[in-house]
């Protein structure tokens, strides 16, 4: 059985997070590089970000992922989009009881965007709300 020095141990440890900022190095590099190509896509018709209701309701859209507040729980997801028309797949969310709150944000199913509205509309097509472009 070997034995191991406290020597060894350190080794060990440096080793390991040297590896580790050299992957954490590499992610935010792959993220920059995301993100600069995103911005240049001249197909793209949405531009994703963060929008706002009238009230605590919000949602950020970005690289396919939905993130939000329904101005009670937490609600998740992703999207896509097409000619103009963003479908939003709901994900996780929490599910507390909040009597008087309006959660109509957690109906979204698809919504569109002109300027700095976006109109939000629920399974059946129905308009369920708008939010406003986070400035």
């Amino acid at each position: 059985m070997k034995k191991i020095s406290y020597s060894d141990v350190n080794e060990e440890n440096l080793m390991l997070r040297r590896a580790f900022a050299v992957v954490a190095l590499i992610a935010v590099g792959w993220g920059a590089t995301a993100c600069a190509g995103s911005a240049a896509d001249p197909e793209k018709t949405f531009e994703s970000g963060r929008w706002e209701g009238t009230g605590p309701e919000y949602l950020s859209l970005s690289d396919g992922k939905v993130s939000g507040n329904d101005g009670c729980n937490g609600i998740g997801g992703r999207y896509t989009e097409q000619g103009g028309r963003i479908s939003i797949t709901m994900g996780l969310s929490t599910k507390m009881a909040c009597p008087e709150v309006d959660t109509w944000l957690r109906g979204i199913a698809t919504a569109t965007v002109s300027d700095d509205t976006m109109t939000v509309f629920n399974r059946n097509g129905d308009q369920i709300g708008t939010l406003t472009r986070a400035g």
